[in-house]
């Protein structure tokens, strides 16, 4: 079966349970049992998308953060032993004057 005509099969079939919830909805003046589920079914999928869209994003974010902090790390060990040249360098000034 193409997926088009599994399209088709969906659309027509919705538009059956569409005039079965209208009239349930003449009849009883509300909304059927399974027009709520299919709702709720409905939003609880939106939702799952959103907290998925979050979680990736999140995940995202945190990889950064670990990026930066590992970039941030190499910088500070790179200026530490610039430091310690810098302290060192008088210290050789002294030691070739003495020789």
């Amino acid at each position: 079966m193409t997926e088009e005509k599994k399209k088709q099969e969906e659309q027509e079939q919705e538009r059956q349970e569409q005039k079965q919830e209208e009239q349930t909805k003449k009849e009883n003046g509300k909304p059927s049992e399974k027009k709520r589920k299919k709702d709720e079914k409905k939003q609880l999928k939106e939702e799952i998308e959103t907290l998925n869209d979050q979680l990736l994003r999140n995940q995202a974010e945190l990889q950064n953060f670990k990026r930066r902090m590992n970039e941030e790390r190499i910088r500070e060990r790179k200026f530490a032993n610039a430091e310690l040249v810098k302290s060192l360098l008088p210290v050789l000034d002294n030691f070739e004057i003495a020789l």
